[in-house]
């Protein structure tokens, strides 16, 4: 009993980890990775596991700049699920990305996210947040703009 009850404010419950095949991405592509589930010292439910795709947003109150998250892509990973004392599970994803993804240019580029969440019930939700970058698709590189090309000077 005493462990649940430690448990549900965050001491000796599952972890999850977010894995990712690589720390950046491209608009219009495939953002792929896995959550690993680690069970902590007692049996718990997860209603879900739920995968963000977040940046920073800026918006004006009363005059004043505030940095808020934004969440523009989610993934529904798994429906409800038990996770057992000291079971490790592993939940493969492969995410699309949209095509008018924020992109990481320049100094000035928006801070990006992955945020995986686990919702468990009467507990402390474990979480991760992972920086990643997101680069233009082929399609629109500079380079392949008919306008940078010598013949259209």
């Amino acid at each position: 009993m005493f462990d649940k009850l430690m448990a549900a404010v965050g001491i000796g419950n599952a972890r999850v980890d977010t894995m990712l095949d690589s720390d950046t991405a491209e608009a219009g592509g495939v953002l792929k990775g896995e959550i690993h589930i680690h069970g902590g010292e007692v049996s718990q439910d997860l209603d879900a596991l739920v995968l963000d795709l977040a940046s920073e947003a800026i918006k004006e109150v009363d005059d004043k700049k505030v940095h808020l998250p934004h969440s523009w892509a989610t993934l529904r990973l798994s429906e409800a699920m038990t996770i057992e004392p000291g079971e490790h599970r592993t939940l493969p994803f492969e995410l699309p990305l949209p095509l008018l993804s924020p992109l990481s240019v320049g100094r000035q580029h928006p801070k990006t996210w992955v945020a995986t969440r686990a919702d468990i019930a009467m507990a402390l939700d474990p979480a991760t947040r992972i920086r990643c970058a997101f680069c233009q698709a082929p399609c629109s590189a500079p380079s392949s703009r008919p306008w940078n090309n010598s013949a259209w000077r």
